[in-house]
């Protein structure tokens, strides 16, 4: 089952619905940004079922989302990019040395 998280619903829940949830279903995300973000969805969908664990994966787009979900899974690219990011953000950060 795929669903992109929209509307009220998923902007009430926070992390603590997550823990409470912790025996019922499991939410995967999938970052959508860019890359092959259906086969991901089909395939984490697929270890779901063959694990016997009752879930969904859920497309992620914007930061919020990450509130209502138990995992996610950053495509190969996308984390290349964060990785990327992250490093020159730090790179050119002053440095905290006297």
């Amino acid at each position: 089952m795929t669903k992109v998280c929209a509307g009220p619903r998923h902007q009430e829940l926070r992390t603590e619905d997550a823990k409470k949830r912790e025996d019922s279903k499991l939410r995967i995300g999938v970052l959508g940004i860019q890359g092959a973000i259906e086969e991901h969805i089909a395939s984490t969908n697929q270890a779901l079922k063959e694990s016997g664990r009752e879930g969904e994966t859920v497309v992620v787009k914007k930061p919020e989302e990450v509130k209502i979900i138990d995992g996610l899974i950053i495509l190969a690219g996308d984390s290349t990019v964060i990785g990327y990011t992250l490093y020159s953000q730090a790179s050119s950060a002053p440095s905290e040395r006297g």
